[in-house]
C-alpha cells in the first residue's frame, strides 16, 4: 500500500486510488484489532466456565456474541462491496445492543464478584469489538 502510494502511476495501473489504499490499510488495522478482542473475550470466556455465571447471564451473552457475530459480517460486506445501506445497518445494530448491554450488567450483579468482574470485563471487550465494526462499515462512506 506504500508503494502504491508513492508511485502514482502503479495506483493507476492497479486501479486503486491512494486514498482507497488509506482505507484498506484503516480496514486491516480494525479487523487485526476486532481479532486481538476476539482472543480476550474467549480467555475470558473460559475462565466465567469455570467460574459458572448465572445460565441466565450466559445466555444473554450468547445473544450479544450472536448480534456482534453479525455486525461484524455485516461490517466486513459493506467494506467489501461498498455497500453504504449495509453499512447503515451495522449502525443500526446498536439500538438492539445497548439494551442488551445493560441487561447483561444487571443481570450480572446476581453473581458473586469475581464472576461480576469477569462479566463486566468480557462485555467492555465485546462493545470494542461492535465499535470497531462501526468503524470499519464506516469507511463505506
Amino acid at each position: 500500500m506504500r508503494t502504491i502510494i508513492q508511485n502514482p502511476s502503479l495506483s493507476e495501473k492497479l486501479g486503486i486510488s491512494p486514498i482507497e489504499c488509506l482505507d484498506y490499510r484503516l480496514a486491516a488495522s480494525l479487523i487485526e484489532t476486532i481479532g486481538d478482542l476476539s482472543v480476550k473475550i474467549a480467555l475470558k470466556t473460559l475462565e466465567l466456565n469455570k467460574m459458572k455465571a448465572s445460565e441466565d447471564v450466559q445466555k444473554l451473552m450468547g445473544s450479544l456474541q450472536k448480534i456482534i457475530f453479525a455486525a461484524h459480517k455485516k461490517a466486513l460486506q459493506a467494506f467489501i462491496n461498498k455497500d453504504i445501506i449495509l453499512a447503515d445497518k451495522v449502525r443500526k445494530i446498536r439500538v438492539e445492543l445497548e439494551p442488551l448491554f445493560i441487561t447483561v450488567e444487571n443481570a450480572s450483579k446476581k453473581n458473586p464478584v469475581a464472576v461480576l468482574l469477569q462479566i463486566l470485563a468480557t462485555i467492555s471487550f465485546m462493545r470494542q469489538t461492535y465499535e470497531n465494526c462501526v468503524d470499519l462499515a464506516d469507511l463505506v462512506v
